[in-house]
């Protein structure tokens, strides 16, 4: 029996070997695995640093696009209101012998509305008919009162 307990021993201190072995393994493996870990964890920070850093720059420079877009929008308006503010539009009525502008026509109807007693304050709508057979405009203000001027 003395065999058996000298084997067993020897077995178990195999075991322990063994053991100790496999836990020496098991630590260098967590240590492997910590260092993976915090070496993937770091990979993960830096790529979402690098995919945030250029999606700042992007937005960055969209901002500045935004900006530059938004900038040619109201100087296109602008010279085109420029370009508006340029046009004069002239009106002449030629009919037989008369020629007449209505800038010309406006001011008969200014001073036929004054003479009648009315103030230019009162219009808020005024509508001209023209009649050249008859050698008169009509002007109609507010839809309620007419006044006729001759050319």
């Amino acid at each position: 029996m003395a065999t058996k307990t000298t084997e067993t021993k020897k077995a178990e201190e195999a075991v322990k070997v063994t053991a100790a072995k496999v836990e020496a393994e098991e630590k260098a493996t967590k240590t492997e695995t910590k260092t993976t870990a915090k070496a993937v964890k770091e990979a993960e920070v830096k790529e979402e640093a690098a995919k945030e850093a250029p999606a700042k720059k992007t937005a960055a420079k969209k901002t500045t696009a935004e900006k530059k877009t938004t900038t040619k929008k109201t100087t296109t308006r602008k010279t085109a209101a420029a370009k508006a503010k340029e046009v004069t539009a002239k009106v002449v009525l030629q009919y037989q012998h008369i020629e007449v502008e209505e800038v010309e026509l406006l001011n008969r109807f200014k001073a036929d509305w004054a003479k009648m007693g009315r103030e230019e304050s009162e219009i808020t709508d005024l509508v001209a008919y023209v009649k050249p057979e008859e050698y008169c405009v009509y002007f109609v203000v507010n839809n309620i009162d007419t006044v006729r001027v001759f050319l």
